[in-house]
């Protein structure tokens, strides 16, 4: 767990990636989440499907229905990889309704995109805060806006 401050935003992080054996556990971490970020491998065609079912679980959990998301579309600089329209197609994004999406290209090891999308999820939870949608933004004490 790490703490992240972020346009005036506390941000706590947790890192569930990892381990397929772990992602069980990964439920353990939603409540209080405001916002979602998905990395998702832009070159890796063939798991995409594996990261759409992995995502849908997540979003579909009770305790994650009024989160924002934020999926990264990375790895944008390599040959041949998907689009962030493409992925946002093939993560069935247009189908979701009544949530706060997001779709950024990125170069995680260059850090492109990662300041647009960041910048994306703190807009997107300030206005959530001020439309009185359940959220941790704002709230006392050590609770932040918990960014996974």
């Amino acid at each position: 767990m790490e703490k992240v401050q972020y346009k005036n935003v506390m941000f706590t992080v947790w890192d569930v990636g990892g381990q397929e054996k772990l992602r069980p556990l990964w439920r353990h971490y939603f409540n209080n989440t405001d916002g979602l970020i998905f990395v998702v491998d832009s070159l890796d065609r063939d798991r995409v499907d594996r990261a759409k079912e992995e995502f849908t679980s997540i979003i579909n959990d009770p305790f994650m229905r009024n989160s924002a998301i934020l999926i990264f579309a990375n790895k944008q600089d390599m040959k041949n990889c998907l689009s962030a329209a493409e992925i946002a197609e093939r993560m069935g994004l247009a189908e979701l309704r009544g949530r706060r999406w997001h779709v950024q290209s990125a170069v995680a090891t260059q850090g492109l995109g990662l300041y647009e999308g960041l910048d994306w999820l703190s807009d997107t939870l300030k206005q959530m805060q001020a439309r009185g949608v359940a959220t941790s933004v704002g709230t006392s004490g050590e609770r932040g806006t918990n960014f996974r």
